[in-house]
């Protein structure tokens, strides 16, 4: 069955919940953000350059830091190198090499030696065109970019806001089958 590439649905939803938890599961207290990303990782150094321009597109520095100044490239290099099949690995090389080969295309540059301007117009372009045409394993990477993104301590806590509950936490309530959860 088809999936119908120009609207969020429950499954996209869901696939987003469930890769959050996941990379929260990550962050382990025996394996800290520096020691996962201290190693070699697994992109070689072109698409390494590929994935931080692209990185630093999708989410770029305003007064917050943006994706490349949060280590996101970084940390989906380990994440790749120490968790990812091989077909997940060859999906995210392929895209990868889907956008670099776009831009030399359509630019007469790779990506990484694109300047921040050109970057931005190639970056929205190519966008659009992957999302058009339904390209899951970029729809996949700009994700896991940006999932990655919210989930780091700067994106968590710079870019995003937390707005305290109002209330009296009540760790022990009386509940029965009708009793329902409240929404975060």
């Amino acid at each position: 069955m088809a999936h119908d590439t120009g609207a969020f649905d429950r499954r996209d939803l869901m696939r987003g919940l469930m890769a959050l938890v996941g990379a929260g599961a990550l962050g382990v207290p025996s394996l800290s953000f520096a020691e996962a990303v201290a190693g070699d990782g697994y992109f070689t150094p072109a698409r390494r350059a590929v994935l931080e321009q692209l990185s630093g597109a999708i989410i770029p520095q305003t007064d917050t830091p943006g994706a490349r100044e949060a280590g996101v490239p970084q940390y989906i290099d380990a994440l790749i190198a120490n968790w990812a099949a091989a077909d997940t690995r060859a999906m995210f090389d392929g895209a990868l090499d889907a956008v670099d080969a776009w831009s030399r295309a359509k630019a007469g540059k790779g990506l990484a030696d694109l300047s921040p301007a050109d970057l931005d117009t190639v970056v929205a372009a190519y966008d659009a065109e992957a999302f058009s045409r339904g390209d899951w394993p970029y729809r996949r990477l700009k994700d896991l970019i940006v999932t990655t993104y919210y989930t780091t301590e700067a994106g968590a806590t710079q870019e995003l806001r937390y707005e305290l509950a109002p209330g009296v936490w009540e760790a022990s309530i009386p509940a029965d089958a009708s009793t329902r959860c409240w929404a975060v």
